[in-house]
């Protein structure tokens, strides 16, 4: 459920979570269990974007990633080695801080939340009142 030029797609999100986990010592056998989901929002989400729209995504991480040191650094890191990621940098002066990149022709705006869930499917409803 994001964009099909999201960096990395699925290995991007597995290598993160994998790397948060690590880095929080959890067991191994609890590492093979981790993954992380990507969500569109807004004129993308909703499929009524223009050329000129950027993507709004939400990174759902586990309740143990921290946004300063996971997101912020490590996320931010993996990104900027990729060749097709461009003009990175990170907004933290924002009510709700996020990453800014682009990928060829296509603006991402990134924010990330952590999760309450012990177990994140690759397919996660989000519903508003």
């Amino acid at each position: 459920m994001y964009g099909r030029n999201f960096p990395g797609r699925k290995g991007l999100k597995q290598r993160f979570a994998n790397k948060v986990a690590q880095r929080n010592r959890l067991p191994k056998h609890h590492i093979a269990l981790i993954a992380a989901t990507i969500l569109t929002y807004g004129s993308y989400g909703l499929r009524v974007h223009t050329l000129v729209s950027d993507i709004d995504a939400l990174c759902v991480a586990h309740f143990f990633a921290s946004i300063a040191e996971d997101f912020f650094v490590l996320l931010h890191h993996m990104l900027k080695t990729r060749p097709e990621v461009s003009q990175i940098h990170c907004v933290k002066t924002v009510k709700v801080s996020f990453m800014r990149f682009k990928v060829p022709l296509m603006p991402f705006n990134l924010k990330c939340i952590r999760g309450t869930l012990k177990r994140i499917r690759g397919t996660l409803a989000v519903l508003t009142q």
